[in-house]
């Protein structure tokens, strides 16, 4: 694997961890309404 391989599965992690606490903040808004 090349370092640029890496470096994008890497920001893809972020990426998917970002999306993921979005939705569950939505998730946590909606159960509070």
């Amino acid at each position: 694997m090349s370092r640029e391989e890496i470096e994008g599965i890497k920001s893809g992690i972020e990426t998917i961890r970002k999306i993921m606490k979005l939705q569950n903040e939505i998730f946590t808004c909606k159960i509070k309404q």
